[in-house]
């Protein structure tokens, strides 16, 4: 309500409502890739280690 108050219009909210979840998404993505990426590595250490 205070952005509509200060002159915001309903469209430009929304923008910065999607940019904000776009932005937040992928940082979210980024760090389960590189979750994943560490998981993996981990794994094949394991792997190799086990195989000795």
């Amino acid at each position: 309500q205070g952005a509509v108050h200060a002159g915001a219009t309903i469209d430009e909210i929304m923008e910065v409502i999607f940019l904000t979840a776009y932005q937040h998404g992928k940082v979210q993505v980024a760090s389960l890739g590189q979750s994943v990426e560490e998981g993996l590595r981990r794994a094949a250490k394991m792997k190799e280690s086990f195989a000795r």
